[in-house]
């Protein structure tokens, strides 16, 4: 009797187009997250915020604290990704609730910048469905 699964029932954690994918999505709020703790107004202005003279260190304080969480999602699903690479961990669970997090981050981001610019919400929601679809994915929902 043989022990292998049909390939219908093998999850889609498996195939190494999903993780892959999932890991080059991953690189860019790390990027973003490394570029708005080093260079707070600039990241500020890419997000079309308005500056505020007086409240500079205010400000630039929030926008390094923002970097900050955006580094710690993206390394956290290259970090899933490296051990599943090297064969330490299965990354259907944890990566599709990273994923899913992202996606809320992603949603949230898109309101507040909507809220207090005016306009660029679709900047953010438009990566939503990416990584919604790739947690998904992961999870076996397709």
């Amino acid at each position: 009797m043989s022990t292998a699964r049909p390939a219908s029932l093998i999850p889609p954690s498996y195939l190494p187009y999903l993780a892959n994918t999932t890991a080059a999505v991953a690189i860019i709020p790390t990027a973003l997250g490394i570029a708005s703790l080093l260079n707070p107004p600039s990241a500020l202005a890419r997000l079309r915020f308005p500056r505020v003279q007086a409240d500079h260190a205010v400000t630039n304080g929030v926008t390094r604290l923002v970097g900050a969480r955006n580094l710690a999602v993206g390394l956290a699903n290259l970090l899933l990704w490296w051990k599943v690479r090297r064969g330490e961990v299965g990354y259907s669970t944890f990566g599709s609730v990273a994923l899913l997090t992202m996606g809320t981050l992603v949603a949230a981001d898109g309101w507040v910048v909507k809220d207090v610019a005016g306009e660029g919400e679709w900047e953010h929601w438009g990566f939503l469905p990416v990584v919604t679809a790739l947690g998904l994915g992961l999870m076996g929902v397709y």
